[in-house]
């Protein structure tokens, strides 16, 4: 039997824009009660785990976000988050200072937008995350990698568009572990299309 998680944080921040720049600044910090972590089942198979209650975690850092508008067209986009998350209390002592599960240290990102005049739209962004553990233990470590995605929407009507996504573009290999000894492949190179109606505008 699971008890909830509960949660009880705090976040304050500093925004500061112009006709041509947007940044923003967030320190936050979270406790959490019942922090639920996967775990290997006694006598099954590796890939079989269960997920169960760990003592108190703690989770604070800061989020860095700007926006910078090049020209009318072309715009670009940065974040970077540091999550210092770790394992505060628990019954089994050697959890103690072990960082959260599936919780990336550090995590970058940066985009390239271009907004064409007859509805053209182009988004090109990295995201870069180091490596995370998938259990409590630290044991199951998920590499580090980084990946890129593309969108392009084109404006067919007011009333419609036509996109394309293409997840990891250039389909960068990466796994994320579960248990030591259970792993799952990242997502491989995605691409998804269709149209997108915009029923709240006029025809």
């Amino acid at each position: 039997y699971l008890e909830p998680e509960t949660l009880v944080g705090s976040e304050i921040g500093w925004e500061w824009a112009t006709s041509r720049t947007h940044l923003e600044i967030n320190l936050y910090r979270s406790v959490i009660d019942g922090l639920q972590s996967r775990a290997n089942v006694a006598g099954q198979p590796a890939n079989v785990y269960t997920q169960v209650n760990l003592g108190k975690a703690r989770s604070q850092g800061v989020e860095l976000m700007g926006d910078l508008h090049l020209s009318r067209r072309w715009s670009v986009n940065a974040g970077y988050t540091y999550a210092d998350a770790k394992i505060v209390e628990d019954p089994s002592p050697e959890l103690v200072g072990k960082l959260m599960p599936e919780v990336a240290p550090h995590v970058g990102s940066l985009s390239v937008r271009f907004r064409g005049d007859r509805g053209t739209n182009i988004d090109v962004r990295g995201r870069v995350l180091s490596r995370t553990y998938g259990e409590a233990a630290n044991l199951a470590i998920g590499p580090a990698h980084r990946v890129v995605d593309l969108s392009i929407s084109q404006e067919l009507r007011s009333w419609i568009d036509a996109y394309a996504i293409v997840e990891n573009a250039f389909d960068e290999e990466y796994y994320l572990a579960l248990t030591p000894s259970a792993f799952r492949s990242g997502l491989p190179r995605t691409i998804t299309a269709g149209f997108r109606l915009n029923l709240g505008a006029g025809r």
